[in-house]
This record gives structure tokens, C-alpha cells and sequence, in this order.
């Protein structure tokens, strides 16, 4: 070794280290006090479900589906409302919602997404249950759903919510038929 440079035992194991792993497996600093990163990515927004909501508004629009507006200021703040009728649509992004048909957690940080995806399920029921206590149908479109043979039929799903809310708005809360 040089003169000028000491090597402590330690700071040769880590360099040692270093060479022999890849950058992807050796572990990383991280910059932030421990609730520091936390709050760093607290103050970042999600920006919804962009994609497959535009698969839905794009099929609302080729079926000539009107009536609708994006993220109205309710419970929730669902991804279509349809005021007049009383409907709310969501659509769900399979791994953020857990899918029942075609969720598959990550095999890391297993807990922390296990928490993450049960904590989104109870608020998608809280949110469900105070939007229908307000009067309003509930429709749930999962991504899947929205994509190749399947579609058809979840967007069959939103006309026919349609007919039965004007159909009950048009009769009256009272009617019976």
C-alpha cells in the first residue's frame, strides 16, 4: 500500500465487496434520515389510472355514452359520474386493488404490499358504501376486464347500471315495477 493512503481492514473488506458484486446487488445508501424519505414521497401525487382510464372514456365516447364527467368531487372521487342517474364507475388497476382474478403479489417486501393492497380493498368498500348511503350506483371495472374478449362485456355492465338508474329516476324512489 502507499504511504499516503491507510487501508483499515474494514474499508478493504468493503472495497473488496464492492468489486466482486454487481451494482445492482450491493446496497445502496440511502440519502435520507429515516423518515425522510418517507416524507419525501408522501408529497407525491398520484396521478390516477391514466391508460385504462382513457380505454374507458375512449369506448364511452365510440358508444356515444353521454352524461359523464372525470373525478367529481365525491367520496373517493370516482373515475366517471354520471350526476344525473346517480352512477359512479371505477377503474380499478388490478395490482393496486388486488384483482381477484389476476392479482399476483410481489414476491418482495412482501408485508409492506400485502398491507398496502388490504388498506386500498377497505377504503375501495368504505368509499362504495358512503357513495351508496349518498344515493349512488356503484360500478367497478377492474383493468383486466378492460382488456381483449372481455371488454364487451364490462362495458355492457355501464349502459344497463343506465337503464336501471333513468328507470328509477324517471318512476320515482316510491315505484315499485
Amino acid at each position: 500500500m502507499s504511504g499516503s493512503m491507510s487501508c483499515s481492514p474494514a474499508s478493504h473488506a468493503t472495497m473488496t465487496l464492492s468489486r466482486r458484486m454487481p451494482s445492482a446487488v450491493r446496497p445502496s445508501r440511502d440519502l435520507f434520515k429515516p423518515g425522510g424519505r418517507s416524507e419525501l414521497m408522501a408529497r407525491i401525487s398520484g396521478k390516477g389510472n391514466k391508460s385504462t382510464e382513457l380505454v374507458l372514456a375512449t369506448e364511452l365516447m365510440k358508444r356515444k355514452i353521454t352524461g359523464w364527467r372525470r373525478h367529481v368531487d365525491l367520496p373517493g372521487r370516482p373515475d366517471f359520474t354520471f350526476q344525473r342517474e346517480k352512477l359512479c364507475i371505477f377503474v380499478h388497476g388490478c395490482f393496486w386493488h388486488g384483482c381477484p382474478r389476476c392479482y399476483r403479489a410481489p414476491s418482495t417486501n412482501v408485508l409492506f404490499w400485502k398491507k398496502k393492497v388490504i388498506g386500498n380493498q377497505r377504503r375501495d368498500r368504505r368509499v362504495s358504501k358512503a357513495l351508496r348511503r349518498s344515493g349512488y350506483m356503484v360500478v367497478t371495472i377492474w383493468e383486466c376486464q378492460l382488456r381483449g374478449a372481455s371488454r364487451p362485456r364490462a362495458l355492457r355492465r355501464i349502459p344497463s347500471a343506465l337503464g336501471r338508474r333513468s328507470r328509477m329516476v324517471a318512476l320515482g324512489p316510491n315505484s315499485s315495477r
